[in-house]
């Protein structure tokens, strides 16, 4: 997660070109909110 400034409300899904690996952008007031981490983590599963 990459906090940005201004201009940006939500989250922005970059479209990383790696398998595994998820990077979105979020406006920087508001990185640790609870909803964005929600929403960013929906459907996300870890394994061993």
């Amino acid at each position: 997660m990459q906090p940005v400034d201004g201009g940006l409300t939500g989250v922005k899904d970059m479209n990383w070109p790696h398998d595994g690996i998820c990077f979105v952008h979020v406006f920087r007031s508001n990185p640790s909110d609870n909803a964005i981490w929600d929403h960013v983590l929906q459907g996300i599963t870890l394994t061993n």
